[in-house]
C-alpha cells in the first residue's frame, strides 16, 4: 500500500513540475517579444522548445501514473465485488460500489 501512495506523491510533484514550467515558458515568451536582440530571441525560443519537450514527457508520465492508481482500484473494486458475491475470500459482505444488477447476494 504504501508504494501506492508514493505514486500518488509523485504524481502532486510532477504536477507541481509541470506548472512551473509552464509559467517559465510564459516568461520566456514574454522576454523574447520585448528582446530587441535577435540572439537572446533565439536563445530564449531554444528554451521554451526544451521545456515545452520536457513537459511533453512530464505529461505522459503523469497519465501513465494516473492509469495504473486507475488499474489498481479497479482491480481493488473487483475482488471487493467477488468477496461480496461469496466468491474469492468465502465470506460475504456489502459493498456500496458493488455494481450487482440487484444485489442479491449480498447478506
Amino acid at each position: 500500500m504504501a508504494e501506492w501512495k508514493s505514486l500518488d506523491v509523485l504524481i502532486c510533484e510532477y504536477t507541481e513540475a509541470q506548472r512551473r514550467l509552464e509559467e517559465a515558458i510564459e516568461r520566456n515568451r514574454a522576454q523574447a517579444a520585448e528582446s530587441r536582440n535577435i540572439v537572446q530571441r533565439m536563445k530564449l525560443d531554444r528554451a521554451c522548445e526544451v521545456m515545452r519537450l520536457e513537459l511533453a514527457s512530464l505529461t505522459r508520465r503523469i497519465i501513465e501514473m494516473q492509469n495504473i492508481v486507475k488499474e489498481r482500484e479497479n482491480r481493488e473494486r473487483h475482488q471487493r465485488e467477488q468477496a461480496s458475491h461469496g466468491r474469492g475470500a468465502g465470506r460475504k459482505a456489502v459493498w456500496p460500489d458493488c455494481d450487482c444488477p440487484d444485489r442479491a447476494y449480498h447478506t
